[in-house]
């Protein structure tokens, strides 16, 4: 086996980690400094109430009222895949590391960071049912972008997460791929998830998505986060990065009662329902 350390294990999966994300790029992101001692890796996050202009009556008083936010808790969990690699597996086995073990650590990894945001978009309620041949997806999609309108969400910053279900029978209006990139633009954006555009919304699909679900949002109704973990006193070798917004911990430790290597790989993610005026939920009820 190659010589390997935290640090070049580290670089493999923010690599591979960063590949793999999908909606966690399309929500706010809070900053880890807000979860960071003494917060216990808990904040909150005000979300400021809508506010109505008054006319005066000529030669009236002034009404002052007071400034509300509605408090949203959020917090964050520690995930963490650990793997434990024996004498004999090290010495015999393990040609390459970071494509025998760490690239399915990544992957435990990231789907329970990715899984606490699409839990979030999981369990909430439909908003318009979806028929399932996908005949009035056009329709519904047109009515969620109107209702994102009416309750004056920006413009930009409009996505359209969808399940793999709902991607099967999404087109675009004039029947044709959504996926519409050219060369290494389409490369980039199918990496991200990004299938393309309609109706105004960024369509990303991702597989944590369950049923045949789509949630058309602004930015602005989910709020992500991801903190380093604190180093391990006493670990032969540990390395911490950080890149495009992810916080990544790798630490090797010994198990010396039996000379196996302790390969941990772990973060600390977060995610939560910001505004639900910001999210229409669409799909099949059945589905599952």
């Amino acid at each position: 086996m190659a010589f390997v350390t935290s640090q070049s294990i580290s670089t493999l999966a923010v690599d591979l980690l960063s590949a793999q994300l999908s909606l966690t790029q399309t929500v706010s992101q809070v900053p880890s400094g807000d979860l960071a001692p003494t917060t216990g890796g808990e904040t909150t996050i005000p979300v400021p109430v809508p506010r109505e202009a008054r006319v005066q009556p000529r030669g009236g008083t002034l009404t002052y009222d007071e400034v509300e936010e509605t408090e949203v808790p959020f917090d964050i969990e520690h995930l963490y895949d650990g793997a434990r690699v024996t004498e004999h597996q090290r010495s015999l086995d393990i040609v390459d590391f970071g494509r025998q073990v760490t690239r399915n650590q990544v992957r435990a990894v990231v789907s329970g960071a990715e899984g606490q945001l699409a839990d979030v978009m999981n369990s909430m309620a439909l908003d318009t049912e979806a028929l399932p041949d996908g005949s009035n997806f056009d329709n519904i999609i047109a009515d969620a972008n109107a209702t994102l309108d009416e309750a004056e969400n920006p413009m930009e910053g409009r996505y359209l997460g969808v399940s793999p279900r709902f991607a099967a029978r999404l087109t675009s209006p004039d029947g044709v791929t959504l996926t519409d990139f050219q060369g290494e633009v389409a490369t980039e954006a199918l990496r991200r998830g990004i299938l393309g555009e309609y109706r105004g919304f960024i369509v990303v699909k991702n597989p944590r998505l369950t049923g045949m679900r789509a949630l058309a949002y602004h930015s602005s109704a989910f709020a992500f986060s991801t903190m380093v973990p604190q180093p391990i006193p006493g670990t032969i070798d540990s390395a911490v990065l950080s890149e495009e917004g992810l916080s990544l911990r790798h630490v090797f430790m010994v198990d010396s009662s039996t000379a196996a290597t302790l390969s941990l790989l772990s973060i600390y993610a977060g995610a939560e329902l910001v505004d639900a005026d910001r999210v229409v939920v669409l799909g099949v009820e059945d589905e599952s």
